[in-house]
């Protein structure tokens, strides 16, 4: 995590995990793989080689070096939207970081990213491991719907009655989260409901 906050000063919440669909799809050759909307919350999310533990400080520049570099090399002559600095790495052979100005923010794109790996393992496995029979959409349409994505909050949805300027990425849904994990019988956080949280 020491290489994410030296390499980044916007981010400041790094959330590391390794479930079997996101170690599942760390192995995949492709990585992520833009299955369905899930997908465009992590989007782009480069994947760094499996060096074995990461007790190699070495390790730390590669990791840094990753997390600067800006997913387009389209000029912003071509008015293109500007390059996107990762907002998730993916640790092949291992697992996922992502990252946030926010608990929220980190924890959001973490939720995504669950159901993200567990959508393509699905889709993989129904067409026998075959990327080629999956219908998935062009280059083009990945680059725009990612920075809908990216800009879903700094917008104002006319006719639909939806203002989200000014609330960050991933509170909205990190607070229904939160509400959803306290109601749950058996949950450990569901003492917070009885304390009134």
């Amino acid at each position: 995590h020491a290489a994410v906050h030296e390499s980044r000063d916007d981010v400041h919440v790094a959330v590391h995990v390794h479930t079997t669909g996101l170690s599942a799809v760390s192995a995949h050759p492709r990585a992520f793989l833009p299955i369905d909307q899930n997908y465009y919350a992590i989007h782009p999310c480069p994947a760094l080689p499996f060096r074995g533990l990461t007790t190699d400080l070495s390790y730390r520049e590669e990791i840094a070096s990753v997390l600067r570099a800006p997913n387009s090399s389209k000029s912003s002559e071509t008015g293109a939207a500007p390059a996107s600095l990762p907002s998730c790495l993916l640790l092949r052979n291992h697992g996922i970081v992502t990252l946030g100005k926010t608990v929220a923010e980190a924890f959001s794109r973490l939720f995504y990213a669950v159901r993200a790996a567990d959508s393509q393992v699905a889709a993989l496995s129904s067409v026998g491991g075959d990327v080629s029979q999956l219908v998935l959409p062009t280059a083009e349409v990945v680059e725009s719907t990612a920075q809908m994505e990216a800009n879903f909050n700094d917008a104002e949805y006319e006719g639909m009655g939806i203002d989200l300027r000014g609330i960050g990425y991933g509170e909205l849904e990190f607070d229904a989260l939160k509400r959803d994990l306290i109601r749950k019988e058996n949950s450990p956080f569901s003492f917070a409901s009885q304390a009134g949280c």
